[in-house]
């Protein structure tokens, strides 16, 4: 499975996810998944949102890790795994005005830490592609940053309009 995974060029990430599903899978049959019948698979997925609670978005991350596994791996397509799809929640995000950014980023005490978070708002980072930053990532000579390690990205370049607000 893994190795299935490099081949199709999935991240880390979500290669342990994956593992990390099968394995509990597994690990509620107490034995290889590779047997499991379609309607183990069907207690399973019941499991986890019946008793586990778990989000839709939890379900799918299972659905797609189990998915993967059987129709690569072994070669089989079961139909509970087409059936098996949960609606995504729909909510509006909560949106600061300007000014409320800049009073909440105001208040950051440190300023190693408000540089930081100045920063990664300024660009729209997401935490990941922050915490991968390293001081020769940033030309302020040409008021260009570069981006090595985000989601689906593997460089980008984020340079500053300086007329921009």
């Amino acid at each position: 499975m893994i190795k299935d995974m490099k081949l199709r060029g999935f991240s880390q990430r979500t290669q342990g996810a994956y593992v990390s599903v099968v394995r509990q899978l597994a690990k509620r049959y107490m034995r290889s998944p590779d047997p499991l019948s379609e309607e183990e698979l069907r207690i399973f997925f019941l499991h986890l949102v019946q008793e586990r609670k778990a989000s839709p978005s939890r379900v799918r991350q299972y659905l797609s890790g189990i998915k993967f596994f059987y129709e690569r791996t072994p070669g089989r397509d079961w139909p509970t795994l087409s059936l098996v799809r949960p609606a995504k929640r729909r909510t509006l995000p909560v949106i600061l005005s300007r000014e409320e950014v800049w009073d909440l980023l105001g208040r950051v005490e440190t300023f190693k830490h408000r540089v930081a978070l100045n920063l990664i708002y300024s660009c729209g980072l997401r935490l990941l592609e922050a915490t991968h930053l390293r001081l020769t990532d940033v030309d302020g000579e040409r008021m260009q940053l570069w981006i090595r390690h985000g989601k689906g990205v593997s460089e980008l370049l984020w340079g500053v309009d300086e007329n921009r607000n």
